[in-house]
């Protein structure tokens, strides 16, 4: 096949002298030095690695034009194999001395699914045009000693054209075409704190006009949530209820004169409302189990609807309550525990209601059903940690505040086509984004908060209290030792994304594994000989599964699905890693030999449902599901282990009783391990939450030890069952910002 004109191979490119390659050159506000591996801008000078200074000189070789990832790899580093993460990391460096932005880049851009491209002027300088630069090629290493004959033909022709053609016609831009991607300062919005109290301010929402923000703050103490009204530029804030029970999630009425609620003192949960400048309250709604998530009133007063469990064993579902009538009505069908339709919010014209299909596996679906009644539809599937949402003034669009794109930023939805875009506010972890109906403001809850990894010993629990290993002031989460107990691998931000990172088993000497540059980055697990990592990522959307070496190198994907997958667990021997996957809605249990091509069949292990699974020593299969309480168990023999069938599936169905009933409970299907003859998992009882070592034989159970903040998420345990490693939450922070001229 013939390659596009002007993208690859020699023709059409004149020979010319590497020296003229090498020149000086301007990128943006910055000089650029290739011969003295140097880059001088507004910060000062800075010094380059050398192959950074090629990448950087190959991406400024045609301006605008996009570069695949392969094609970078095979022009900066054309005689060494090296994997992505090395590009990717190199971007990112470059990105760094040039106080550029992934989101907002004024340099260089990523191309979803394509590469990178310079977006920026390039221009020659006048010592480019009047002086030929002395230098031996791009590489200044000693056996490079040809010049840039070794990096690659096409990139000194292309180098010597730019600098040529910029000589010869000066041109101070020379990109074609628009650049629709990206945006120039003043269309940037850019966040400014509203309130900056101690504790923490959560739920806000703008009143219809703008003028007001109502929310909900647990006071300098943090001792209880109570509502409060601020004044935009006002620095003092109205307290309107003052209640031992939690207040939270205020709504206003369509003229701004009253406010909605939550109130709960349990048992059951109400919906209340108040004048907005205070008074006495009085009940709208009672809720007698459970309320899941928000509520939303609707333009015209007349109605509210809000999420709730029609009984214990069932999931919530949107109800609609006429306030006049005291008619109520479902919106959603009722649904099985692991399917939750949570956060309802009216459109503008009071006609749809957008809300969340929320599952226990992680994921949910952005949907919207008509406030008439009718089939919902989705608008987003497979949405990460949705953490609030709005509509756009214009009711085409939804804000929708999630982890995508490896940040917790605020993302406009079309309605249309459900196309995902970033909403150009400035800021990260966004959560609770409010609009005003008739002022062009926003307002969200910022969020902060480390995650760091702690380690508790599994004796005597009045001996050992739990102790942080890896502490930083980004997320350090879900670890994973090594087969021999002296590294660690774990997820972290620490990079600005989330990507796999190994460090020594006392938090030491941390490097980065992997380097996908701004997607979700999870769940990494040794190999039983510890030479390998699996774990997921997402670049392309759906969570993939990958294989790396633990000493680094490129991440490999293992098989090729169109639905979202998650690592379980390595086999004892190695041999085989488990996975589960979505198929038509259904979380099973497969497994598959890593080291067949990509593409190569699995095995299905469950039919019933499972979602994370382990073999043990006693010849049996555990495994959870999402959608239900408790363990199940398997013979190894069933599932074509230990001189089974090898290709047989299991032979158990979705009304199998499980092994043990209560634990772990719902949605707390990540939070155990298998060791020897007994569990280890995450529990609760009225004073917090609880490590616990469960009795495979016996059913006894030991408290082991208080884990304040535990994330459920995958505990870690040493070969001989000595040591649990977790993730705990601390020092949260909340305040609310403010957007000006945000539509």
């Amino acid at each position: 096949m013939e390659p596009p004109h002007g993208r690859r191979g020699d023709a059409g490119y004149p020979r010319l002298d590497s020296r003229r390659a090498r020149a000086p050159y301007r990128l943006g506000e910055w000089l650029i030095e290739p011969r003295l591996n140097r880059i001088t801008g507004p910060s000062g000078a800075q010094q380059l690695e050398p192959k950074l200074t090629d990448l950087l000189l190959v991406l400024a070789s045609q301006p605008g034009e996009v570069f695949t990832r392969e094609e970078l790899l095979d022009l900066v580093w054309p005689d060494v194999v090296v994997g992505e993460e090395v590009l990717t990391r190199g971007i990112s460096e470059l990105r760094r001395l040039l106080g550029d932005d992934s989101r907002t880049p004024r340099y260089i851009e990523t191309i979803r699914k394509g590469g990178y491209r310079i977006i920026c002027d390039v221009r020659a300088t006048e010592q480019a045009a009047t002086t030929p630069t002395v230098g031996d090629g791009v590489s200044t290493q000693a056996n490079r000693a040809s010049g840039l004959a070794r990096i690659s033909r096409r990139v000194v022709l292309i180098a010597g054209v730019i600098v040529i053609v910029l000589a010869a016609v000066g041109l101070e831009r020379i990109l074609s075409g628009d650049r629709e991607s990206t945006l120039e300062e003043g269309e940037l919005f850019r966040p400014r704190p509203l309130t900056t109290y101690p504790g923490n301010e959560v739920t806000p929402v703008l009143s219809p006009d703008g003028r007001l923000v109502a929310f909900s703050w647990d006071g300098p103490q943090g001792e209880n949530y109570d509502l409060y009204v601020l004044q935009i530029g006002a620095s003092s804030p109205l307290r309107l209820t003052d209640h031992p029970a939690v207040d939270i999630h205020p709504v206003w009425s369509h003229d701004g004169s009253m406010i909605a609620y939550i109130h709960d003192e349990g048992p059951g949960v109400e919906i209340r409302i108040l004048p907005a400048l205070g008074g006495a309250s009085r009940r709208l709604v009672y809720v007698p189990l459970e309320m899941g998530g928000g509520f939303t009133w609707s333009p015209d007063g007349a109605t509210i609807v809000y999420a709730a469990r029609p009984r214990a064993d069932r999931s919530t579902q949107l109800y609609l309550h006429n306030l006049e009538t005291e008619e109520v009505r479902t919106l959603t069908p009722e649904a099985p525990l692991g399917r939750d339709d949570v956060e309802p919010e009216f459109s503008p014209d009071g006609e749809s209601i957008a809300f969340l299909r929320r599952y226990t596996s992680g994921f949910e679906d952005l949907c919207v059903v008509p406030a008439s009644g009718g089939e919902a539809k989705r608008v987003r599937a497979g949405l990460l940690y949705v953490v609030g949402l709005d509509w756009a003034r214009s009711g085409d669009e939804l804000l929708c505040s999630a982890l995508h794109e490896g940040s917790f930023s605020l993302w406009r939805i079309n309605l249309a086509d459900g196309r995902i875009s970033w909403s150009s506010v400035v800021g990260d972890w966004i959560y609770s984004p409010s609009i005003a109906r008739h002022a062009d403001r926003l307002v969200y809850h910022q969020y902060r908060h480390e995650r760091n990894i702690w380690r508790v010993a599994l004796g005597d629990p009045q001996a050992f209290e739990p102790e942080p290993v890896i502490a930083a002031t980004q997320w350090d989460s879900e670890p994973s030792l090594s087969p021999d107990g002296r590294q660690i691998a774990f997820t972290s931000t620490r990079s600005g994304m989330l990507e796999v990172w190994v460090c020594r088993s006392d938090g030491s000497r941390p490097h980065q594994l992997t380097a996908f540059d701004g997607c979700l980055v999870a769940r990494p697990r040794w190999s039983p000989d510890g030479k390998h990592i699996a774990f997921n990522a997402n670049p392309e959307g759906i969570s993939e599964l990958y294989i790396i070496e633990a000493d680094g190198g490129r991440p490999r994907k293992l098989i090729h699905e169109s639905a979202n997958v998650f690592v379980s667990e390595w086999s004892l021997g190695g041999r085989r890693l488990y996975f589960s996957a979505e198929r038509d809605g259904r979380w099973e249990i497969w497994r598959l030999n890593p080291s067949e091509p990509a593409g190569a069949a699995a095995v299905q292990v469950t039919s019933g449902g499972g979602i994370r699974g382990y073999e043990c020593e006693d010849g049996y299969f555990y495994y959870a599901k999402p959608d239900q309480a408790g363990l199940w168990r398997l013979p190894l023999s069933e599932i074509g282990i230990g001189g089974g069938n090898e290709s047989r599936e299991a032979q158990g169905g979705g009304d199998d009783p499980p092994w043990l009933a209560e634990v772990p409970e719902l949605g707390s299907w990540n939070s155990w391990a298998v060791c020897a003859d007994h569990i280890i998992l995450i529990t609760a009882d009225e004073d917090g939450s609880l490590l616990v070592r469960l009795d495979i034989d016996s059913g006894e159970r030991v408290a082991l030890a208080r884990v304040p903040g535990i994330v459920s998420s995958a505990i870690a345990l040493d070969r001989d069952c000595t040591m649990c490693l977790y993730t705990r939450i601390e020092r949260a922070v909340g305040d609310l910002m403010l957007v000006e001229g945000f539509r």
